[in-house]
């Protein structure tokens, strides 16, 4: 299954790799099924626009609009206030983050 093929990728450490599966996993919600959000849709675009700054991929997380991004550690807290500002200024949302 599809997760097996990220948990083996995360345990890994490829995480470059693990990102452009989540960059494609995406790109099949979104256009195969249409089961994104364009504002999950603008984040992840900003997550692939920003790979040579250390953001690996992101993947929308279902249709609530909610965002897996996998980057380097020091990198991920810059990206996340550039996306919630990019989100506030296209859509006036008020986006929330969680680091894990």
């Amino acid at each position: 299954a599809a997760s097996d093929v990220y948990k083996r990728q995360a345990r890994n450490s490829d995480w470059q790799l693990f990102g452009a599966l989540l960059l494609m996993s995406h790109a099949s919600l979104s256009r195969d099924f249409g089961y994104t959000v364009e504002a999950a849709d603008v984040v992840v675009d900003l997550a692939e626009d920003c790979s040579a700054e250390g953001i690996h991929g992101a993947r929308s997380l279902g249709s609530a609009g909610a965002v897996l991004v996998v980057g380097q550690p020091f990198v991920v807290p810059q990206f996340l206030d550039r996306a919630k500002s990019t989100l506030e200024d296209r859509f006036g949302i008020s986006a929330n983050a969680v680091l894990l």
